[in-house]
């Protein structure tokens, strides 16, 4: 047996299953168990979202049935509130809340540019993971609005009979290849490294540049003194043209996943809108976090959370990109820097606090999200004072694209610029949350809160 299937027959380790309490309302029940709704397999749902800057449908696209769910059995509802989407299952029969998580996408950024201002319309895609349920389940996706409230953009029951489900969905030509494996998938943070703009004469140069942005990563905390919670795979997607589209330069490439240069306009927001077919490629491994690397030695990326993390391969500040980058995508933290330019309008809006764990706009100054990492006696707000609060943990004016109104924990974190690749310890503390919560660590506070 190779080593590729050795790693492989991990993924079909038994694991181990305990209850917690979950608080939903003022009453406390036992969890839901993962072997009493769901099989070992994924259910994945394609949609679009759909609208304008104040209208927005979600439209079911396919259901596709993957064999592997690489998510935490133990936690099948988050409490964490992050994201501007929230999905949930609840049994058809019960109408029990049986999984949940928070989500970012493409249409929340677009909504705030000048076009969707305009009242133009437009489709862009995204693909929820589910624990494939054994019986009939009712999904509901929620949308934060600016101002903070939430709303029903789509209920409905899910059709499971075999005939509507799709599989085999990966493309021809793809390849795993394992990283680092500590241990089965649902017992594990995995990062899985794809490559955009990498022809098939250029896969080497793919396995590469994969294995030295893996290396540095773990260089750096939290992830270095992790290590041990994360499997990191690759796979290899050979793309029919070298490099990626570069629209301000008039340079437009054939590749296999759509990265583009000037996302949204911005010259360096790299992203894909192929998200279905950037999934289909993804579905050959397991992934709590996927990692887009593409061949440019220009700068560029972005990420969005529990969607991917994007950024050129080949860059002197790669390393500090990718963190940043996964900051967004596995932690749903936000961007602290406020002098760049951007094309979102009102992306944080006057009087409500984000709800991102490192933005705040100091609502009530006496609960701050970060508060006990305050050292007594520091001011709020606080001074840009590179002497004596250089290295405290406080509420600085300057954040979330705003000179004005948002504050940032510290005065410097990767999250606020990429002279350092480290995390302010306000972010330390969500990243290792999030791995805690996807390695199936179970939490100080067993307590989770749902919506009704």
């Amino acid at each position: 047996m190779d080593d590729v299937n050795k790693h492989m027959l991990l993924l079909l380790l038994p694991l181990a299953l305990a209850p917690f309490v979950a608080a939903i309302g003022e009453e406390e029940i036992a969890a839901p168990l993962f072997d009493d709704y769901f099989l070992d397999k994924a259910l994945r749902v394609d949609i679009y979202h759909v609208g304008t800057s104040d209208s927005e449908r979600v439209i079911i696209d396919e259901l596709k049935e993957e064999k592997i769910y690489p998510g935490p059995r133990r936690n099948l509802i988050d409490a964490a509130d992050l994201g501007t989407y929230r999905c949930e299952l609840r049994d058809a029969e019960t109408e029990r809340l049986i999984f949940s998580r928070g989500y970012c996408c493409l249409f929340n950024e677009w909504r705030t540019i000048e076009e969707a201002r305009r009242g133009t319309w437009r489709a862009l895609e995204h693909v929820l993971i589910l624990p494939y349920p054994r019986k009939p389940v009712v999904l509901t996706i929620r949308s934060r609005s600016p101002k903070g409230t939430w709303s029903v953009v789509l209920e409905q029951r899910l059709n499971l009979e075999e005939r509507f489900i799709s599989r085999n969905n990966t493309p021809a030509g793809t390849k795993i290849k394992p990283l680092m494996i500590n241990g089965g998938p649902s017992q594990k943070v995995d990062l899985l490294i794809l490559g955009d703009g990498y022809t098939r004469k250029q896969i080497g140069e793919f396995n590469s540049d994969a294995q030295s942005l893996f290396k540095s990563l773990f260089k750096v905390q939290p992830f270095k003194e992790r290590r041990h919670d994360f499997n990191v795979w690759s796979v290899q997607c050979p793309s029919p043209e070298s490099g990626v589209d570069e629209p301000r330069a008039g340079i437009f490439k054939k590749t296999a996943l759509d990265v583009t240069f000037n996302f949204f306009d911005l010259e360096r927001y790299s992203l894909t809108a192929a998200i279905h077919d950037l999934y289909d490629v993804a579905s050959l491994a397991p992934h709590d976090a996927i990692i887009l690397i593409f061949n440019s030695p220009r700068m560029g990326g972005g990420g969005i959370y529990n969607l991917y993390a994007v950024c050129s391969a080949d860059s002197p500040v790669g390393n500090q990109v990718l963190v940043h980058e996964l900051g967004h995508a596995l932690a749903g933290l936000g961007d602290e820097y406020f002098s760049a330019d951007v094309t979102y309008i009102d992306y944080h809006p006057d009087g409500v606090e984000p709800w991102e764990r490192n933005l705040t706009a100091l609502l009530d100054p006496r609960a701050i999200k970060w508060g006990h990492l305050i050292t007594k006696g520091t001011p709020i707000p606080t001074p840009k004072d590179a002497g004596r609060y250089r290295k405290s943990v406080g509420c600085f004016e300057g954040a979330g694209y705003r000179a004005e109104g948002l504050y940032r924990p510290c005065l410097d974190c990767v999250m606020f610029s990429l002279r350092t690749s480290k995390f302010c310890p306000v972010c330390m503390e969500a990243m290792e949350e999030r791995i805690d919560f996807f390695s199936d660590e179970p939490r100080k506070d067993d307590s989770r809160k749902s919506f009704r």
